[in-house]
């Protein structure tokens, strides 16, 4: 299957609390790169295709996400990796990430 990349950026309603949202998200196996920068997160997923509902998800529902607001941009052609395998977390919580 196809993989698609999404750049989401989200704005909490404090530095402490992205640095906390930040923390709880590192261990995301499709997560490729993390950041803050004061109350805002900038992360890149990459994932299947069909899970591109799973991207958009905080642009729609941020609250439930633990964000302000978010803005989420989808590159449907991911040219580098060409293949990506999720890092599987060495330990399993009750409820992801």
């Amino acid at each position: 299957m196809k993989n698609i990349c999404g750049i989401i950026i989200g704005e909490t309603g404090s530095p402490e609390e992205a640095k906390k949202h930040a923390e709880v998200m590192k261990n995301c196996p499709n997560l490729v790169a993390l950041g803050t920068t004061s109350n805002r997160i900038y992360s890149i997923y990459i994932v299947p295709a069909d899970r591109e509902w799973w991207l958009r998800y905080p642009e729609t529902n941020p609250k439930e996400t633990g964000f302000e607001k978010a803005s989420v941009y989808i590159i449907k052609n991911v040219s580098y990796p060409e293949k990506f395998a999720p890092r599987l977390s060495e330990k399993k919580t009750e409820i992801a990430p």
